[in-house]
């Protein structure tokens, strides 16, 4: 019943995109038909079911086989039988998530061919290479991904590529193994950025004095200031105001790169609650704003930045508003003292006082002081 009530509705009204619809099929009916459903939405799909939870083989290889490229479509230039072409993918590519447990030679095979093609759509190869990072095991990253990333003979938008799709599966064992590109004048800039972003969002602790060291080399220096923005610990933080301060060439890139429409700090997974790199990453910013600038300029736009972007957002990758609300919440009433007080104050700049006089009415004095604060 519910996917004949599917297949019923108009394209225009399908409240599901393909693969979404394909995650709940638990029969083989109208599943090739559906499949082939243009999708209403614009951007990237993102399947509202957990890994694991399918069991429809048919729905597998019906994904599957909406990776391959049509070589009758030019990929490579705007049209409309392209355009098409790329949502019905980059669908496919997006429902691989559901079946994440699957490392299936074939897939792997295929999605490699879509970052390295040149010939192929450039606007999937990001996409397909974070597809890749998830299906692996660390292992297999090590083995397969990294080489490509430091492979100074491949593409440099295949690497970039490549190293984006890590930075957007977070992975610190892998991270640490990026952290010499960072200085590698010989990587392009895309890469280098992308292993900054990889670098910072796995927030691995053991990434610290390297990255200390690196805010000293001139090369290095706006990559590594990245990383330790999105992850640094302490002295890292203090050692980045130190150098911001009497760097203004690296400030401003920071703060281009922090107010840009690139998205790269937008970045928001659960996961990045429970490992503590959203919490080392406020506390970065905490230290900024609280610290004086170069020439006496703020640097409170990185903790405003962060603010705004726990806000929420159900684009893909993020998390929604309540789900944010939910960790927050879990950091305010923890047993940390610090970082109910940190939460407390990031609390008080996106004016969450729903969180705060929830958490005050538990007995939490970092949230009473907090709306002492707001009353003032």
């Amino acid at each position: 019943m519910f996917m004949d009530w599917i297949f019923s509705l108009p394209a225009q009204h399908a409240p599901i995109t393909a693969p979404d619809a394909l995650g709940f099929a638990w029969h083989d009916r109208r599943l090739q038909a559906l499949a082939q459903t243009p999708s209403p939405r614009r951007g990237s799909p993102r399947p509202q079911i957990e890994h694991g939870h399918l069991r429809a083989d048919v729905a597998y290889r019906t994904v599957v086989g909406m990776l391959e490229r049509d070589p009758a479509v030019d990929s490579t230039h705007p049209n409309a039988a392209s355009g098409v072409a790329y949502r019905k993918r980059l669908q496919a590519i997006t429902g691989l998530a559901c079946f994440s447990h699957k490392s299936d030679p074939r897939v792997i095979r295929e999605l490699i061919t879509i970052v390295e093609d040149p010939n192929d759509d450039p606007r999937l190869a990001v996409p397909a290479a974070a597809a890749l990072a998830q299906m692996l095991d660390a292992t297999l990253c090590t083995t397969l991904l990294v080489p490509k990333i430091t492979d100074a003979r491949l593409d440099a938008r295949a690497r970039a590529a490549y190293a984006a799709g890590l930075w957007n599966t977070p992975n610190a064992q892998l991270s640490t193994q990026l952290v010499p590109l960072l200085r590698a004048d010989h990587a392009a800039h895309a890469v280098r950025l992308a292993a900054a972003l990889t670098i910072g969002y796995a927030a691995n602790p053991a990434n610290d004095p390297a990255l200390i060291e690196l805010l000293d080399d001139d090369r290095a220096r706006p990559y590594a200031a990245l990383a330790v923005l999105l992850g640094g610990s302490d002295a890292a933080a203090e050692k980045l105001l130190e150098v911001l301060r009497h760097d203004g060439n690296c400030e401003a890139l920071l703060r281009s790169t922090v107010a840009g429409e690139d998205y790269y700090l937008d970045l928001l997974l659960e996961s990045m609650f429970t490992s503590g790199q959203l919490y080392r990453r406020m506390h970065v910013a905490q230290i900024l704003k609280d610290g004086a600038g170069p020439a006496s300029v703020s640097l409170r736009y990185v903790w405003t930045q962060l603010a705004l972007r726990l806000t929420g957002w159900d684009g893909a990758p993020g998390m929604p508003k309540r789900a944010i609300q939910c960790e927050l919440y879990k950091g305010l009433i923890g047993h940390d003292a610090a970082r109910r007080q940190l939460v407390a104050s990031m609390l008080v700049e996106m004016g969450a006082t729903g969180l705060l006089l929830a958490g005050s009415e538990t007995g939490v004095t970092e949230a009473r002081v907090a709306l002492l604060r707001i009353a003032h």
